[in-house]
This record gives C-alpha cells, structure tokens and sequence, in this order.
C-alpha cells in the first residue's frame, strides 16, 4: 500500500466507536457582548474551514467568540489539530461533557426503572465496590447498572450499554462526551471546563495495511500529535496516556482548567487572593452568613464573627470582587483583540 495513502487514512480514523459517523454540526448563540459556539458530532474533513467560517461570521457583527462546547466521539486528527490552533490564537474557552457517574445518571435519561428491590441490590454493589460515593448513592434513585462483571464505569455510554444489557430502555446522546480527536481541541483552550477528555491510541481503518506501513503511519502521527500537544503547552502525561491506551478502549483524562501562560497572565493583570487568605475568607464568609462552618476533621464549629474579624473579611471580600472582575473583563478584551475586533 502507498504509504502516503496510509498516512491520509490516519488522520480520518481517530473515532472512538465503530458506530456510523454523524458529521459534526457546528453552531451558536450569542448574547449581548460575546457568541458560544457549538461542535456536536463526529469531526470530518473541511470541518475546519466550517468552524473558521462560523467564527468570522460571529466577528462580522462585532461580537467576540469567548466559548467552544464541544460534544464528538473523535474524528479526523488532522482537522482537530487545525481547529485547535484557531481555538488557541483566538484564545477561545472550551467545555466538555461531564462524565462524572453522577452525571452519566443524569445524561442516559431512563425510560423504564428496575424495580426497588433490584434497584437497591445494584446500589449496595456499586457502593461496597467503591464506584459511587454516598453522595452518589443518594442521587441513584434511578440508577441503572450493574457490576456483575466489575467493569469500571468510566462515562454515559458505558452506563447505558449494562443498561441496554439488562433490557431497560434508555435514550442517550453518543455525542455527550469529548474524545479521541476531540480532546487536541479541548487541550487547545486556554481554559477548559467540564468534565475529563478521553484519550486513545491513534489507529488507522484500513484493516489490509502491513506492519511495516502501519509502524510508517502511527510513528508519523504519533509524531504529529507530539509536535502539536507541546505547542499546546499540554501536560506531559497527555500523550503519555494517549499512546499507551490501545485505540479499543478509552482512558478519561482531567484537564488542567488553565493553559499556564494564560494563567500567568491574568494573575499578573488582575491579582487576587493568596491560597492562604483564599482559605480564611471562605471561612470567615461561611461564619458570617451561617454562624458555623465544618472543619478539616468534619467538626461543626459554631460561633460568631468577631468585630476585627468582619472587617477583614470585608477587605477580603472587596479584594475578590474587584479580581474577578477585572478577569471578567480581561477575558472579553482578550478575545475581542485575538480576534482582530479591537
């Protein structure tokens, strides 16, 4: 096989199931100072001239984009990579999907319940197994799994497939979640959002390819993806986790909510409170509005604040007002120059 043909395979076979591709739609909203934009689906070729487009058009009315929401199962590397370096310059946020096991509840939209009694027996597993915390398990009440097998879920999908086992009926957007191809856009961000990226090995679709062109392929692009991953500023264990993950299974990655630089950056412009009055004035915040707050060693301590005491929470509380407004505002300038609009 012609190797650059094999190279042109890599980069449109980066999707996380073997289910039929749904392109992906790429919309928005906007309200009075600033637009969000919508990718759902699975990423394609020309995908990236599509969001360009979206973005230029948003600017033409004057309005910065300040948001991506992202919801794809994966898709073209290439094309991820291309969105992503936009994303970045024009310092666009990005969102993911939760997919916490709390949020899978929520996401598989149960049509038809176990009963009580089943219910209470999947629960009580899933509890002694340490897969749901109590918290978890109070917000369970129509929770369909099952750890018969001791699968580890991970996201909504795998949720709703031991549910699908079990002949219960569910509905559930595939696209609730942000993987493979998806997650060099998230990585992109200069903030992110939400809940973890999954990550896998690249692979290629061509099932006839031989090793010698395979190794070729994924060198290629594994080398790519590097390149990229490190302009990205992206932590070390990304790609440490995306090339030991075999493509037919899925590793969810947190996301550091902050590119560094851009972290910097705000902190330098509009500086706030140090960890430590950070931890005293939620405090002392606590104590004011309900006269007792929990300790490190689940205590309740209850009392009053004293007067000295109300007036640095006063100085503190101006402090991290006036912080987060000027990172508010920061933020819209930022966009607003990145994308040529101031």
């Amino acid at each position: 096989m012609n190797r650059l043909r094999a190279l042109a395979l890599l980069f449109v076979a980066a999707v996380v199931t073997p289910s039929a591709a749904r392109p992906a739609e790429i919309t928005y909203r906007c309200s009075t100072d600033r637009c969000a934009i919508q990718l759902k689906g699975d990423i394609e070729e020309r995908d990236f001239e599509k969001f360009r487009n979206v973005v230029e058009e948003i600017n033409s009315t004057g309005l910065p984009v300040s948001s991506l929401n992202l919801l794809s199962r994966g898709g073209n590397v290439s094309e991820a990579m291309r969105i992503g370096r936009l994303v970045r310059s024009s310092l666009i946020f990005a969102r993911t999907p939760e997919n916490a096991i709390t949020q899978a509840i929520y996401d598989a939209g149960i049509n038809r319940q176990p009963s009580e009694e089943v219910h209470n027996k999947i629960v009580m597993r899933l509890y002694k197994d340490g897969l749901i915390s109590r918290e978890g398990w109070e917000l369970a009440g129509y929770f369909v799994g099952t750890m018969t097998d001791r699968r580890q879920i991970s996201n909504s999908r795998q949720l709703v497939d031991i549910a699908t086992d079990h002949g219960w009926d569910v509905s559930f957007d595939t696209d609730a979640m942000c993987a493979s191809a998806c997650a060099l856009i998230a990585v992109s961000a200069v903030r992110r959002s939400g809940g973890p990226v999954g990550l896998h090995h690249i692979y290629v679709e061509n099932k006839d390819i031989d090793f010698s062109d395979l190794n070729s392929v994924l060198s290629s692009g594994t080398s790519k993806v590097s390149s990229f991953l490190t302009e990205m500023r992206a932590p070390s264990s990304f790609l440490d986790i995306m090339v030991s993950t075999p493509s037919q299974e899925m590793e969810w990655f947190d996301l550091p909510p902050y590119d560094p630089i851009y972290q910097e950056f705000k902190e330098a412009r509009c500086p706030g409170l140090t960890s430590m009055e950070a931890e005293v004035f939620w405090k002392l915040k606590v104590l004011r509005d309900n006269s007792r707050y929990t300790d490190t060693n689940g205590n309740t301590i209850r009392r009053n604040l004293s007067n000295a005491e109300l007036r640095y929470l006063t100085q503190l509380e101006a402090r991290f007002e006036n912080s987060h407004d000027c990172k508010s505002d920061l933020d819209v300038s930022t966009w607003r120059k990145a994308q040529g609009l101031d």
